[in-house]
């Protein structure tokens, strides 16, 4: 196809993406005008050879046509004969970065070392710009001439300079690495650095975790592979990458955009890794949070929870989780009956079916299941009647007896502030306001927890 102007002239189809999106539909539009076309360009260069951005403007454009000698010869003109002023003018380099037209005119001409395989040139711009802007790409450069083309001491030489100049740089250490593969040379340091990458999670020029089983099986050290790079290695990635998907679904579910993309990174995730419940208890909570409560039971729901049946804590979190969101309540009533009739004496099987009876309107049913008498064993136990306590505190019902229990672990532990906030909340809600300061600022005076200070300051201005 192609694009004309206004005028009919032939567009320039080769725009530059360098300068970043908002440059690049400004120069888009100009090219639509006829302006910043090759033509034009050339006309400008041609009347003011003198100009360094130009120079180097429409020097990418005989890039873009693949004419390079011509494009060689603009940017050398520039180097040779404007020396001075290229190195006083900024240059656009890459999206909205500028380069001093000088050093990129200098690298550019020297990068290509495969047209002569003489690293000559790059050397040079390195000394030259020991620490310029393109001076690890030149390194860059430089490593791949050395690994494929270079004597063997004077490569040992160039990599050893790298990795001092370099000791952080992903990029660099795997660029290492990959030489010492290439000339099975300087392993041992090259299994260092492939640790480095791995405990950098870096994914360089290649896995690190394949460089570094490669390097020990140059080695000789094939017996320890199983452990480093067998099957525990690939079952911990594979998890890694499924929370990567369930946190890149979880962040777009919370804003509620993206979601379709969203979606399709939690399916992946689920089959990637089916038997996380926690993940799938996260998604669910973020998909209920934008909304979305029918996806969530995709997740987190009947039919997803049955692999875990036989599994009391996720059942439990299974039932909680329902609860709390008010949705999904008969069948969390049913699991939660079901594992309260297999063990009564399972607080958290209590806790659940109590909780799902309450929400239903029927309190004393969940007293019952989860009051007075089910507590009086613990009433020697801090833990389990803060426990208690903070249940019905939650939940604002069975309140004065969840006080009661509160008061009893305190006296136990007086200096415990969990203990102290939980009594508290339970004070607030009865409407003793004066008593729920009082635990409130003890509590805060013991642990200083920012949340403490939120509660405190609420009950404070309650009670004026």
């Amino acid at each position: 196809m192609v694009f004309v102007d206004a005028n009919g002239n032939e567009i320039d189809r080769t725009v530059g993406y360098y300068q970043g999106p908002e440059k690049y539909k400004e120069r888009l539009e100009g090219i639509l005008k006829g302006e910043n076309t090759f033509e034009a360009l050339r006309k400008q260069y041609e009347a003011d050879p003198d100009n360094i951005a130009l120079a180097f403007e429409i020097a990418t454009k005989y890039q873009n046509m693949r004419n390079m000698a011509e494009h060689d010869r603009i940017i050398k003109n520039v180097i040779e004969n404007n020396t001075e002023k290229a190195k006083e003018t900024t240059i656009p380099w890459y999206q909205d970065r500028q380069a001093n037209a000088y050093e990129y005119g200098r690298y550019i001409l020297s990068r290509n070392i495969f047209g002569s395989p003489d690293p000559s040139p790059l050397l040079d711009f390195i000394k030259e710009f020991p620490d310029g802007d393109f001076t690890e790409n030149a390194y860059f450069s430089l490593g791949n001439y050395f690994m494929f083309f270079g004597e063997e001491a004077d490569a040992e030489a160039f990599f050893t300079n790298l990795l001092e100049k370099y000791p952080h740089s992903p990029r660099m250490l795997g660029w290492f690495v990959m030489y010492a593969q290439q000339t099975k040379r300087d392993l041992e340091r090259a299994r260092k650095v492939a640790d480095e990458l791995v405990d950098m999670q870096q994914m360089v020029i290649n896995d690190p975790y394949s460089s570094r089983a490669s390097l020990m099986a140059l080695m000789a050290d094939s017996t320890e592979l199983p452990d480093v790079y067998g099957k525990t290695h690939i079952e911990g990635r594979v998890s890694r990458f499924a929370r990567e998907l369930y946190s890149y679904a979880s962040f777009w579910f919370t804003r509620n955009e993206n979601l379709e993309s969203a979606m399709d990174a939690a399916k992946l995730a689920l089959t990637i890794d089916p038997d996380d419940y926690y993940l799938r208890y996260t998604l669910a909570y973020n998909l209920v949070r934008a909304g979305k409560t029918e996806e969530a039971l995709e997740f987190f729901g009947p039919d997803a929870i049955l692999a875990f049946a036989d599994d009391p804590s996720v059942v439990s979190l299974y039932i909680r989780f329902w609860a709390d969101q008010g949705k999904n309540l008969d069948h969390a009533f049913e699991m939660a009956e079901m594992m309260y009739e297999e063990n009564p004496e399972n607080s958290d099987a209590a806790q659940a079916l109590a909780k799902i009876y309450f929400l239903r309107g029927d309190e004393k049913k969940a007293m019952e299941i989860y009051g007075e008498e089910q507590i009086k064993d613990f009433w020697e136990g801090g833990a389990p009647l803060n426990t208690y306590a903070w249940f019905w505190a939650e939940l604002g019902g069975n309140l004065k007896h969840a006080l009661k229990a509160s008061l009893r672990s305190i006296e136990l532990e007086p200096e415990n502030h969990f203990y102290l906030d939980t009594a508290a909340l339970i004070c607030f809600k009865l409407g003793k306001i004066k008593d729920a300061v009082k635990y409130q600022e003890k509590a805060y005076k013991i642990s200083s927890d920012p949340d403490y200070k939120k509660k405190l300051d609420e009950y404070k201005a309650a009670l004026k």
